[in-house]
C-alpha cells in the first residue's frame, strides 16, 4: 500500500505545483488592477550604432501584435478565470481582500549579429538581427488593508539563429514559438498558484 499512497501524494503535490490551492468555500477577492499594459518599445529600437549613417531603425517584431488594452484585458480574464477554478473569485467591488496589480508590462529587445555578404561585390558587414519577449507581472495581496504578499512574475520567448544560411551567407532566424497571448497565459497561471497558495493559508 505504500508504494500506491506515495504515488497519490506527488500526483497531489504535482497538482498543487501547477494549479495551486483550492479553498473549500468561495472567497471574493476586489480585483484593482489596469486597463492598459506598458509596452517597449513604443516605435523603434534605439540604433545599435549611432554613428553609423547606413543603419537602418528597427521595429519591434512582437510588441505590437496586440493593444495595450488588449493586453491587459487578455490578463485580466486569463487570472480571473483561473483563480474561480480555487474558488477565489475576483471582482470590482470592495471586498475583505484587494489585490493589487502593480505593473504589468510587454517588453521586446533585440540582438544584432554581423556576417559577411557574400552577394555583395566588395564582401560588406551586413547584419541580421534577433528579437527576444518579455511579460511581467508585480501583483499586491491586502487583507482588510494589511499587507499580506506580493509576487512578481515573468514569462520569456525568444529567436534563435539556425546553423542554416540563405544563398547571401546571411543566417537564418528561427521566429518565436511561444508569442504574447502564450505568455500571458503563463504568468496568469504562475500567479494563480501563489495567491490561492497563500489565501488557503489564511483561510483554513
Amino acid at each position: 500500500m505504500k508504494p500506491v499512497f506515495y504515488v497519490f501524494a506527488l500526483s497531489v503535490f504535482l497538482i498543487s505545483c501547477k494549479k495551486g490551492k483550492k479553498l473549500k468555500h468561495e472567497v471574493a477577492v476586489q480585483f484593482a488592477t489596469v486597463s492598459n499594459a506598458d509596452v517597449y518599445p513604443q516605435e523603434y529600437f534605439p540604433l545599435f550604432d549611432p554613428y553609423d549613417i547606413y543603419e537602418i531603425p528597427q521595429s519591434p517584431s512582437y510588441a505590437h501584435d496586440y493593444s495595450k488594452e488588449e493586453i491587459a484585458d487578455q490578463f485580466n480574464k486569463d487570472l480571473t478565470y483561473y483563480l474561480k477554478k480555487n474558488n477565489v473569485l475576483l471582482q470590482a467591488d470592495t471586498a475583505e481582500y484587494v489585490l493589487y496589480i502593480n505593473t504589468m508590462n510587454l517588453s521586446e529587445s533585440m540582438e544584432r549579429e554581423g556576417y559577411i555578404d557574400s552577394c555583395d561585390w566588395n564582401y560588406s558587414m551586413a547584419y541580421v538581427y534577433k528579437s527576444s519577449l518579455r511579460f511581467r507581472i508585480k501583483a499586491t495581496l491586502y487583507k482588510n488593508g494589511i499587507f499580506v504578499d506580493s509576487w512578481a512574475k515573468e514569462a520569456n520567448s525568444w529567436e534563435s539563429f539556425r546553423n542554416k544560411r540563405d544563398e547571401c551567407n546571411k543566417p537564418r532566424v528561427r521566429s518565436l514559438v511561444r508569442k504574447t497571448p502564450w505568455l500571458i497565459q503563463q504568468v496568469a497561471k504562475e500567479l494563480r498558484v501563489k495567491i490561492s497558495k497563500k489565501m488557503y493559508e489564511l483561510e483554513h
